[in-house]
């Protein structure tokens, strides 16, 4: 209650009493603490939106500044309410550009501006990209304030740019990818197909390419298309699907189809797409590999001397027939379970002999070691052998050809004849192989190696040096590998990754395989190298691997575009 009270004095100035008002300030009371929870309230609520709030009075000076504005600008709201102007929050013109924009018509009426991106500018100058709607507020019809809300760009604008920058690296990958890449509809028609495709089934116009019918024109058996769409909308997917298809020509091809379903939003098959692997080089490779294998299992089995494989323990894990022959046993089974240090070797030590010189040097040559047959009868040999490593390089045995010392005249002859055909196979093998002498010359050079590496026969035999095959410096690295035990025992070299630069410059990838051929005495005589060309396979499993990769990576945008929607 509030009082308002006088004195009252008589005529003498003598105070004879009081009079006043007494007024109830109960209701005053009660609307000013309702007025505060209200501003509280507001307050609160501006504070709490997750969009940057600021508000300048008509002159432009800051009376709001919210949270989220103190985060993003990098201001205390005490440092900018009231002592900044709204002009200080923008680059130079901007605050004065919206304002223009507020007060037309064409931005979404007088006093408002609708959702347009702009800029502003923090504590430390740094210019920060913002979606901004701003209105001005009126009094009577009177401007009083503009209020903005703000939104921060920078994660949008940033995400914008890595998907332009993925959908660029997957149009690259598209269309530069050795493998044929495409996309399909389920009914048959192609919707896309990058070059290499049409390069493989030698179509020149994607425009005709996309009027193909795919079960029609693609597919060599008609019904391998329907196998394909029962096997593919079973699961998903298909895996290395071997399927012949046929060029524009007709002419037959061998392919491995890799593919997924594509799905619409209500979950229906739209269509497929995938990758398409030429296997037609893989066909002939594994001819060749076949062929060589046939070769090499003829060499094994009609070689004139004995040729064996055998562990490090003691047991024949193979033998041929020469063997048996020689060793005078009838049944292979029964030669397979003798132990070979009490039933081969005529004086036991001549085993452990051998097994020290073998595993110092990774072979022996002409070893001469008295044996026994069967029938306990003594033969002298020559043992020739190197050893045979596990995948972790450890000595699993050793293989290697006993020659009946008896019978050397004959066995020379045969052993010529054995060496043309080791030449022959030499020569046949798909892969490059190659021998120098211990200068580098180049003494052995095959067929294979003429076709990989662009060099004729008779233009490197005796003419060139293998340094000027390999990179520079690679010569001499490969013959100080050979000549540790690191890489494969002393004298070895295994399946170490290498390029060679062709004549006309071309880089050639692949793993070479190589020794030190040593004379009776262990002088190092000759090297011989077997190169295997891994380039296209290189190349295409980088080539599969950004592939499968970019598709993951289209998989996962695509559920995560899905996953907003259902949001």
């Amino acid at each position: 209650m509030n009082r308002d009270i006088e004195r009252l004095n008589d005529g003498k100035e003598k105070i004879v009493g009081y009079e006043g008002i007494n007024t109830d300030i109960t209701e005053r009371k009660n609307i000013e603490h309702e007025l505060r929870k209200a501003n509280d309230f507001f307050k609160n609520l501006i504070d709490s939106s997750v969009d940057g709030i600021i508000a300048a009075d008509i002159k432009g000076n800051i009376v709001i500044f919210n949270k989220v504005a103190e985060k993003l600008l990098g201001y205390k709201a005490g440092e900018v309410i009231g002592k900044l102007h709204i002009t200080g929050i923008y680059p130079p013109g901007v605050a004065k550009d919206i304002m223009k924009k507020l007060r037309s018509k064409e931005f979404g009426g007088v006093g408002k501006l609708e959702t347009t991106q702009s800029t502003l500018v923090d504590k430390d100058g740094e210019h920060i990209p913002i979606n901004i709607s701003t209105a001005i507020v009126y009094e009577d019809g009177k401007e009083i304030a503009t209020v903005g809300i703000f939104t921060d760009l920078r994660e949008k604008l940033r995400m914008e740019r890595e998907l332009r920058a993925s959908e660029e690296d997957y149009r690259r990958l598209f269309e530069y990818v050795r493998c044929g890449v495409y996309i399909s509809t389920k009914e048959g028609k192609f919707i896309d197909a990058n070059k290499a495709l049409l390069d493989m089934l030698e179509y020149e116009s994607k425009e005709e390419f996309l009027e193909i019918d795919i079960t029609g024109d693609l597919y060599l058996r008609p019904e391998d298309r329907q196998r394909f769409q029962e096997m593919i909308e079973r699961s998903g997917h298909v895996i290395d699907y071997e399927v012949d298809f046929k060029r524009k020509n007709g002419k037959a091809i061998s392919v491995l189809l890799t593919s997924h379903v594509r799905y619409d939003n209500q979950g229906s098959v739209l269509g497929y797409e995938g990758i398409i692997v030429d296997q037609s080089q893989r066909k002939r490779m594994e001819r060749k590999l076949r062929a060589s294998e046939e070769d090499y299992k003829n060499l094994f089995d009609h070689v004139g001397c004995g040729v064996f494989i055998s562990t490090k323990e003691g047991k024949f894990i193979d033998a041929n027939q020469s063997l048996l022959d020689m060793l005078g046993y009838e049944n292979k089974e029964e030669f397979l379970e003798i132990d070979i240090t009490r039933d081969i070797y005529l004086r036991p030590e001549d085993r452990q002999r051998f097994q020290e010189m073998i595993e110092q040097k990774g072979h022996v040559i002409d070893y001469e070691v008295d044996f026994k047959r069967k029938d306990g009868k003594a033969i002298s040999v020559l043992l020739t052998s190197h050893v045979r490593y596990d995948q972790d390089g450890n000595v699993s045995g050793y293989e290697g050809i006993n020659v009946d010392q008896s019978q050397r005249k004959e066995m020379e002859k045969k052993l010529k004849e054995a060496h043309d055909f080791l030449n022959k196979t030499i020569h046949s093998s798909p892969n490059p192989i190659m021998a120098t002498d211990m200068k580098g010359n180049i003494i052995i050079w095959n067929r294979a190696a003429e076709e990989a590496l662009g060099c004729k026969a008779e233009d490197v035999i005796g003419k060139m040096n293998i340094e000027k095959i390999y990179s520079e410096g690679d010569a001499r690295k490969v013959m100080q590998m050979m000549r540790g035990p690191e890489y494969g025992g002393v004298g070895k070299l295994r399946a170490y990754p290498i390029t060679y630069v062709r004549e006309d410059g071309q880089i050639v990838e692949g793993n070479l395989s190589a020794s030190i051929i040593y004379d009776a005495k262990g002088n190092e005589v000759a090297s011989v190298g077997i190169f295997v060309d891994l380039g296209e396979s290189l190349e295409m499993e980088r080539r599969l691997r950004q592939t499968q990769e970019q598709l993951l990576q289209s998989e996962k945008l695509a559920a995560m575009g899905e996953n907003r929607d259902f949001s």
